[in-house]
C-alpha cells in the first residue's frame, strides 16, 4: 500500500511538473508572439503616419499649385490652360398668374 502510495505520488509529480513545463513553453511562445505583433503594430503606426504626412504634402503642393495658375493664368510649357467662368446671373422676370394678367390687359385695368 505504501510503494502503491509512492508510485501515484510519483506519477501525480510527473504530470504536475509536465503540465507546469508544458504552461512555461506556451506561455513563452505567446509572450514572444506579444512582443513581435506589438513591434510590427509599431511599425505599421510609423509607416500609416509616414503616408498620411506624404498624401498631405502631395496635395497641398498640387492645390498650391492649381492655385498658383488660376490667379495668375500661368500654365507650364505644353499644359492648355481652361479657365471657366460662370456667367451671372440674369433677373428673370416674376411669373405671376397669367389668368389675372390676361383679365387686366383685357378690361384695362
Amino acid at each position: 500500500m505504501n510503494k502503491l502510495r509512492t508510485i501515484g505520488f510519483g506519477v501525480l509529480a510527473v504530470i504536475v511538473c509536465y503540465v507546469a513545463i508544458l504552461t512555461w513553453v506556451k506561455r513563452n511562445d505567446l509572450v514572444f508572439q506579444f512582443e513581435h505583433l506589438q513591434k510590427e503594430y509599431t511599425k505599421l503606426q510609423q509607416e500609416n503616419a509616414d503616408l498620411k504626412q506624404f498624401a498631405q504634402s502631395i496635395q497641398l503642393d498640387s492645390v498650391k499649385e492649381m492655385e498658383v495658375k488660376k490667379r495668375l493664368n500661368y500654365a507650364k510649357p505644353g499644359e492648355t490652360l481652361v479657365l471657366f467662368i460662370s456667367p451671372s446671373p440674369t433677373s428673370q422676370p416674376q411669373e405671376s398668374n397669367t389668368l389675372i394678367d390676361w383679365l387686366k390687359r383685357l378690361f384695362g385695368k
